[in-house]
């Protein structure tokens, strides 16, 4: 049989262990049954986070009607699984901060040292420092 192996504490599925007696709880994870049906679509909801993130339990509920029983076991209560929405890194803005500068610097000649320290967020010694170096 598979087992769904749960952290307790972020309720995210950190694996799957397949035993013929049913692994003992402890007080970091959690192991509850899982269907062939339960897997395949745990399966399929990894496919789409990618290898490195792990599945909420309550994603997989949502998903899998079968998980979701195993889990209340006939409890009730006011939780309610949600899906949780992953966003793109953020790219830095500036890859080469002094380049960008430096073109800033050549396009617009007669700029003033609060000018540039205001687009390019910096104090008015570094905005001095790269008018000096980089006017012509």
């Amino acid at each position: 049989m598979n087992y769904l192996v749960i952290h307790r504490q972020s309720n995210l599925i950190t694996g799957i262990v397949a035993s013929s007696t049913i692994p003992r709880d402890t007080a970091e994870y959690r192991f509850i049954e899982a269907t062939d049906a339960a897997l395949t679509k745990y399966r399929r909801l990894q496919e789409m986070a990618g290898d490195h993130i792990d599945i909420d339990i309550g994603e997989l509920m949502q998903a899998s009607p079968n998980v979701y029983d195993a889990l209340v076991n006939g409890k009730s209560g006011d939780a309610r699984p949600l899906r949780r929405r992953l966003r793109a890194e953020a790219t830095p803005r500036y890859e080469d901060r002094e380049q960008d500068v430096k073109e800033y610097i050549a396009f617009n000649p007669h700029i003033t040292v609060e000018q540039l320290a205001d687009h390019f967020l910096m104090g008015d010694a570094a905005a001095q420092a790269y008018l000096q170096r980089y006017r012509r």
